[in-house]
């Protein structure tokens, strides 16, 4: 699992792996459950608002899945008119999917505006605009080819060796 999440298919691991990917350091710190992100992160400094942003975390309460819910901004529309996300285990059967979130919940058909934006700052060790490039690049072309950044291309076989395992 990464950042000590639950491993597999659910949204707070792919979220973690898709950050860690991007350049964010495992916080030295519980998030606990998609539904605490929020509070959690924001007690340790890190930035929580209403605004979107590409990377940042897309945050749902409680009334998502009873335990809420956590997703990647890969896009975001003019006038921040929507969010394109991409989350694992939430609408399709097989737990990986894009979709476009509309601030006007009317052309939306059934998953709302999330309720904040978590904004993890990217690591040290992340140096140059290429490296941030390269993330971005490796997420599009994963939205292209409808595959899960943590398991691979859709409907196919989920070897175990592709979750790591933290000691």
């Amino acid at each position: 699992s990464y950042w000590s999440m639950y491993a597999g298919d659910n949204c707070t691991n792919y979220v973690a792996y898709a950050e860690s990917t991007f350049g964010v350091l495992t916080p030295s710190y519980s998030l606990g459950n998609a539904d605490e992100w929020v509070a959690a992160a924001a007690a340790h400094g890190v930035q929580v608002n209403h605004t979107p942003t590409v990377g940042a975390v897309a945050v749902w309460g409680w009334n998502i899945g009873g335990s809420g819910h956590v997703a990647i901004v890969e896009a975001v529309g003019p006038n921040v008119s929507y969010v394109d996300i991409s989350q694992q285990h939430m609408i399709v059967a097989d737990g990986f999917d894009w979709v476009r979130i509309y601030r006007d919940a009317s052309q939306n058909q059934w998953q709302g505006w999330p309720i904040a934006f978590i904004h993890f700052p990217l690591g040290a060790l992340v140096q140059s605009q290429d490296h941030v490039a390269s993330r971005l690049t490796a997420r599009f072309q994963a939205r292209s080819t409808k595959a899960s950044l943590t398991l691979g291309a859709i409907n196919a076989p989920r070897p175990r060796a592709l979750h790591r395992i933290n000691s």
